[in-house]
């Protein structure tokens, strides 16, 4: 019987140990993410360079006047779509913070992106 209410016994510390782990984790998840949301670079819009080029690509901005697959790498040869306008696409789809319209590295490396776009015929 001692066995039975001793092994009963542990079973609950246990659970509750695991329950009590669960509910730390996810408030720990959950400050975290409040944190990412009140962050001064980006929050949580973000996407590389070469995920933005590739989505655009795949016809994704089309509604924003990207066009995609071989219009688009036509259209940047031809100065009609540059990185900056993708960028901007990216800022009004909800992709990326509107911060991301200010950082020249990223829309430098955007523009590296579609650059091999047109190299890699």
């Amino acid at each position: 019987m001692k066995k039975i209410i001793f092994s009963g016994l542990a079973t609950a510390t246990i659970l509750l140990f695991n329950a009590t782990a669960t509910s730390t984790k996810a408030q720990g998840l959950e400050n975290a993410t409040d944190r990412v949301q009140q962050g001064s670079e980006y929050s949580e819009k973000r996407i590389s360079p070469f995920s933005l080029v590739s989505a655009a690509y795949r016809g994704r901005f089309e509604n924003w006047n990207i066009p995609g697959y071989e219009r688009l790498e036509s259209s940047y040869q031809n100065n009609k779509v540059t990185a900056k306008d993708l960028v901007n696409a990216g800022i009004e789809a909800g992709e990326l913070s509107p911060q991301a319209a200010n950082d020249e590295g990223y829309i430098n490396s955007v523009d590296a992106q579609l650059n091999d776009l047109s190299v890699s015929e």
